[in-house]
């Protein structure tokens, strides 16, 4: 019994994950008045894997990263801005290996004039 007990623990110790997640939103843009429309959501991530801690050193700014890449894969037209910005953290442990990911989303709204 001490046996099955001993390989249970060991197992569930080698299979468990941890995932921490954490994050923020910011707002830009001046939403006070009913000038404007929703067209759609942005978003953009950067990943960065450390394994016994060691990885991920061409990575200086996440956030910046995940920025460019949703600001490249949704361009603003004339009239439109990024408005109820949000961070999104999470970290995912799987026994020596570590993965940060990074997301930025954000509604993109069109002023009328």
């Amino acid at each position: 019994m001490k046996k099955v007990y001993l390989l249970f623990v060991v197992l569930s110790t080698l299979l468990s994950s941890c995932a921490l997640h954490n994050g923020y939103i910011n707002n830009s843009v001046a939403l006070s008045s009913n000038n404007y429309i929703i067209k759609g959501q942005a978003n953009g991530a950067a990943t960065a894997t450390y394994i016994f801690g060691f990885g991920g050193l061409d990575r200086t700014a996440m956030v910046a990263e995940a920025k460019k890449e949703m600001m490249y894969n949704f361009p603003l037209r004339e009239g439109e801005a990024y408005a109820n910005i949000s961070v999104d953290k999470k970290n995912t442990i799987i026994l020596f290996v570590r993965t940060a990911k990074v997301t930025i989303s954000a509604d993109i709204v069109k002023f009328n004039k």
